[in-house]
């Protein structure tokens, strides 16, 4: 149901950018954005932010490419529907320029493609088909990704990414404690020191700030457990979903902070998606039973 209310957002994104309506640019200063990149804004759509934008449009296109693919019993009304959703899904993520939540989305998708294929004809024929639709929407979401690109010739020139300065901070509070980390919800060192919201830029990066190595480590034990081969969870297509989305988290969070965010939907999913991996696999006789 969540993940059926994230496919409802990408429509409610897609009204508010028909309606002309980025609330982004009632939040941050157009002029610094505008003289920076060309007058193009960041899409928010109803959000104050367009991260949280992204990532619901990210979590999005996995979620259909996973009706898409997940079975032959589905009609072809609804694929054709699942395929529309998907590229939608895809727009949104772009206009919104996360280049992070966008390409790991896409990978998990293509992940969740090789999963579920059940032969090669099945597999000709989403090919084909995606295929041919990738090279005529080509030109039309390229031109939606201006922002993106933008982002990523700006990196290039100056060799230095939006993330550098946030992921030096942590790094630094790492230094300054590297057992046990500066806390939790807290940011900076020494006389600097607050506690409060703050964007890590680095889930991983803020779980090794804030709680040290042991905090880390610990964290990398869940996640490994988590982890099996994908054959020992396909007993159920559910979980084949989900584990698609743990891999989604578990990269995209490199570049977003919000495993620590408790206020943050990413933060309730993505740990919510872990403990399901989990209990499917301390539960799966039971499971494959019922």
């Amino acid at each position: 149901f969540i993940l059926k209310g994230f496919a409802c957002t990408v429509i409610i994104s897609l009204i508010a950018k028909l309606m002309g309506i980025n609330y982004q640019v009632l939040y941050n200063l157009r002029g610094i954005s505008a003289m920076m990149y060309g007058g193009v804004d960041e899409f928010s759509g109803f959000a104050k932010f367009p991260m949280w934008n992204s990532a619901a449009a990210a979590i999005s296109t996995i979620y259909f490419a996973y009706l898409l693919f997940k079975g032959k019993s589905t009609s072809l009304k609804y694929k054709w529907g699942y395929i529309v959703m998907l590229l939608v899904s895809m727009y949104v993520c772009i206009i919104s320029a996360s280049r992070s939540a966008f390409a790991f989305s896409v990978l998990s998708s293509v992940l969740l493609f090789y999963w579920l294929s059940f032969n090669v004809k099945t597999i000709v024929k989403y090919l084909v088909i995606l295929g041919a639709l990738g090279i005529l929407l080509f030109p039309f979401y390229m031109e939606s990704a201006i922002r993106m690109v933008q982002k990523q010739e700006t990196q290039e020139k100056t060799g230095k990414s939006s993330r550098d300065a946030l992921w030096a901070k942590r790094m630094e509070e790492f230094e300054s404690s590297p057992v046990f980390g500066v806390g939790f919800a807290v940011n900076g060192v020494g006389m600097n020191k607050k506690i409060g919201r703050d964007e890590s830029g680095s889930s991983w990066l803020a779980i090794l700030a804030q709680t040290g190595v042991i905090g880390v480590v610990i964290a990398l034990i869940l996640w490994f457990k988590t982890f099996v081969r994908p054959k020992k969870i396909k007993y159920d297509m559910e979980y084949t979903l989900i584990y698609a989305l743990v891999c989604f988290f578990t990269f995209h969070s490199i570049f977003e902070g919000y495993m620590f965010q408790g206020g943050w939907y990413m933060c309730v999913i993505c740990w919510m998606c872990l403990g399901l991996l989990n209990e499917a696999q301390i539960y799966k006789h039971k499971l494959v039973m019922l």
